[in-house]
């Protein structure tokens, strides 16, 4: 297992990647291949199908791996985001099966998961698609990386002007797009983990070849973690 923390764009925020994080990722693909066909996510920017994971799913090998992410993220979430503590929201499995004719177009554009600094993605890669990963943008009107409550209102309203400048968007996003701007991205890679705010702009990068298998051991297969952390208020750190 390796870790590096990558920081991205002029607001600095640190991206965790770890690779070979579990021993054994083709359990998890075999397991999440056990679960299809997956529903849809209806309803969120995610352009595929997704697994919800629940109580009835508790075996010993998911609660293994939750509970190794959990212990391998423990320091650097205090290290890296000054997390003291911190809950998992939600565990899925998703798989990219939408074409880029039928994507909405709030999924043709970089997305957050929500403007809540205390909460943050955790996505693991369970495929071996070349070129493909996560990339992460700056809204090039406002200089806006990340939203934060306070700043929902200024982007809405510059969003507003984007669309009357760039137009309805298509297909997924590839590098620089309808004013945002590509600040870095995470290669992926089989078995791969990559931990990053959820307030951070950020989307999935296809390959130009990717064909959308709805099946997990074809398809873009990624775990999705959601974590809810407990950042202590400045000037009530430890030791401050």
């Amino acid at each position: 297992m390796s870790v590096q923390i990558v920081r991205v764009g002029t607001e600095n925020r640190p991206v965790i990647v770890i690779d070979d994080i579990v021993d054994d990722p083709h359990g998890l693909v075999d397991y999440a291949a056990s679960l299809a066909p997956f529903p849809s996510a209806a309803g969120v920017f995610y352009p595929g199908l997704r697994r919800m994971l629940g109580p009835d799913d508790a075996n010993a090998m998911m609660t293994s791996y939750v509970a190794r992410i959990c212990q391998t993220l423990s320091n650097l979430m205090g290290s890296t985001y000054g997390v003291r503590n911190f809950a998992v929201q939600s565990v899925g499995f998703s798989v990219v099966t939408t074409p880029p004719s039928e994507l909405r177009p709030m999924q043709c554009l970089p997305h957050i998961d929500g403007a809540d600094p205390k909460s943050f993605a955790v996505l693991h890669y369970l495929s071996r698609h070349e070129n493909s990963g996560t990339a992460f943008f700056r809204h090039a009107r406002t200089g806006f990386e990340t939203i934060t409550p306070d700043r929902v209102d200024a982007f809405r309203s510059a969003r507003e002007q984007d669309q009357a400048e760039y137009g309805t968007p298509r297909g997924y996003v590839r590098g620089s797009t309808h004013g945002y701007a590509e600040i870095g991205r995470v290669e992926s890679r089989f078995n791969r983990l990559v931990v990053y705010p959820s307030n951070v702009f950020h989307s999935g990068i296809l390959p130009a070849d990717y064909d959308f298998d709805p099946d997990p051991r074809r398809g873009r297969l990624t775990t999705n973690i959601f974590l809810n952390g407990d950042i202590p208020e400045r000037g009530n750190a430890p030791g401050s």
